[in-house]
């Protein structure tokens, strides 16, 4: 990698105003790979959460858009983008399509990462279908949120809590692009994965988000991994893409767009932190240009439950609705009069729309509040629910709840 270019791109990136790309817009950018200066291509309705974007066989970028919460959501699919206008234009819009997290080209074919499933789409026709549909996903509660190809398999990271109920954790999963066989290459324990792009050597390398954040060299056959990069400005890792001279470009959704040397592992900003908002998808394009995806809106959840709630083995209901697909966080204070009281955190999976859920009670928890019941004391829990962005890491306004236990 060209220290000397990075170094200009570094202090031009710097000099580059909050309010070039209205960061936090779902919109679609362009880094110059020269100066870092950011130029805002397309963005506003139908877009309202997008993910990954890629470029097809012709030059035409395509974006993934999630669309708002509900079983259709208005304006989910895949949208294309041309050169020079970069008119925001339907691509995909209606069933198979769904949720699109992300959208992979290799070839003549496009992928779209959809919920619990992969789509093969042909760019020339738009015509759609379904490559694989849950087996591993649903096994581990997890849907694909990034993808890239190599050889004859599209390789895809999943990830949820480890407190869901599926067990959780960072998966990397490959999908035979033939036969849409699912086989698990690793799974990376709890934590948040990011992008993945494969190296003309047949090596994977991934984003992996925690603290610190790292990009891991995987070999796909063996599941042998080791660290190319760590902590500095990788914070949120999000989408990722290989350049021309085999460097890492990343989409780092609190930093921006950092550039990785693929050799050492070395960091270099080309943008400074807030110019873009919420990075999630990055794309090389035949100009050398850097594209990138703002996630948009942040997550906002509504959150109700009854006032007065019976004791039961399901444990406390609450019904979730959030603005978008986020993973909903709990923490339930539960305080009986005249006793020590005890708290209990956890994290259901992703939702998408108006979600009934439940605060679980172990069987010595219910224990302990039976019997306080019995001698007349007043047992309270206050319930405090977080929305959090499964894709970028960000977490939405808390909502506090107070239930009495009877």
């Amino acid at each position: 990698m060209n220290k000397r270019l990075l170094a200009a791109v570094t202090v031009a990136a710097a000099l580059v105003p909050a309010t070039a790309s209205a960061a936090g817009n779902p919109q679609v950018v362009r880094v110059d790979p020269t100066t870092g200066v950011v130029k805002a291509l397309a963005g506003g309705a139908p877009w309202t959460t997008l993910g990954g974007l890629a470029f097809g066989p012709t030059g035409t970028l395509y974006v993934a858009n999630q669309g708002p919460i509900g079983p259709n959501p208005r304006g989910a699919g895949i949208y294309s983008l041309t050169s020079p206008g970069f008119a925001i234009t339907p691509f995909t819009t209606s069933g198979p399509t769904a949720d699109p997290a992300a959208v992979v080209a290799s070839g003549s074919t496009l992928y779209s990462l959809d919920d619990d499933r992969v789509l093969r789409i042909d760019p020339a026709t738009g015509a759609q279908a379904v490559l694989t549909s849950g087996g591993l996903y649903d096994q581990y509660g997890v849907a694909p949120q990034f993808g890239a190809v190599s050889g004859s398999t599209l390789y895809t990271t999943a990830s949820s809590s480890c407190a869901s109920a599926e067990g959780g954790g960072g998966y990397v999963i490959g999908v035979d692009t033939t036969t849409g066989a699912q086989t698990l290459v690793k799974r990376f324990g709890c934590a948040t994965l990011g992008g993945v792009a494969a190296t003309p050597g047949g090596k994977l390398i991934v984003a992996v988000g925690g603290k610190p954040a790292k990009l891991v060299q995987l070999d796909p056959s063996t599941g042998a991994a080791s660290t190319l990069s760590s902590g500095g400005s990788l914070k949120t890792p999000r989408g990722i893409a290989l350049d021309a001279a085999g460097d890492v470009m990343v989409a780092d959704s609190t930093t921006g767009v950092i550039a990785v040397s693929g050799q050492g592992g070395d960091q270099s900003p080309y943008t400074a932190p807030g110019v873009i908002g919420g990075a999630t998808g990055i794309a090389i394009g035949a100009d050398n240009g850097i594209y990138v995806t703002e996630a948009g809106v942040p997550p906002k959840l509504v959150a109700s439950a009854v006032r007065r709630q019976q004791l039961r083995k399901s444990g406390i209901a609450l019904t979730v609705k959030c603005n978008r697909t986020c993973t909903v966080a709990y923490t339930a204070a539960i305080k009986i009069t005249g006793r020590p009281g005890f708290a209990k955190s956890a994290a259901f999976r992703s939702v998408t729309g108006r979600r009934h859920l439940r605060v679980g009670l172990p069987g010595q928890v219910r224990g302990r509040i039976a019997s306080a019941l019995r001698q007349g004391r007043t047992v309270t829990a206050k319930v405090t629910v977080q929305p959090r962005d499964p894709r970028t890491g960000s977490a939405g306004k808390a909502t506090t709840l107070r239930v009495r236990v009877v």
